[in-house]
């Protein structure tokens, strides 16, 4: 059998040195890559749906409501504040992608990942990251149009070292 110098599980030298990490929504990074974020200091969470809606409804969304907002309130203003602490303290940078929440958007109002994919490449030209990781895209239309964009991405950067992260449905 050859031996290529490869050992499992041993990543090479430097390749968490510029991380970019996808999170569809402002908690996403935090909660589901959040100690590999400890781990390298200075990363950065590009968070994909980070954009405000044309309006919010008269009343708000059943997440919006599960998380204390009441009508009137700019949700993503104050999710935005959140999502700086929280990097704050994980010493990450943050980059926000003007996507819209699905839940402020009919199904075919929503972004698709063809359509996302352009702006996911852009983050990674302004970044240049030595590995990016995405979500796994489960549970929710957000987090699979953010895996699905990010695997379209990838398919065209085989130069960068992709990773997943399990993230919350």
């Amino acid at each position: 059998m050859a031996d290529h110098g490869l050992t499992w599980g041993v990543l090479p030298a430097g390749i968490f040195e510029r991380l970019l990490v996808f999170s569809p929504h402002f908690d996403d990074a935090a909660m589901g890559a959040g100690h590999l974020l400890l781990a390298h200091p200075g990363s950065t969470v590009v968070t994909v749906f980070a954009g405000r809606p044309a309006r919010y409804p008269a009343e708000p969304t059943e997440r919006d409501a599960l998380g204390g907002f009441r009508a009137g309130d700019d949700v993503v203003a104050v999710r935005r504040a959140e999502d700086e602490a929280a990097l704050g303290v994980l010493g990450a940078e943050h980059l926000w992608l003007e996507f819209v929440d699905h839940q402020y958007l009919e199904p075919e109002e929503r972004a698709t990942p063809e359509q996302m994919a352009p702006a996911l490449a852009e983050a990674i030209d302004v970044v240049r990251p030595t590995a990016v990781v995405l979500p796994l895209g489960l549970a929710n239309p957000d987090h699979v149009a953010t895996h699905d964009a990010g695997i379209l991405v990838a398919a065209t950067r085989p130069d960068i070292t992709w990773f997943g992260y399990q993230d919350a449905g």
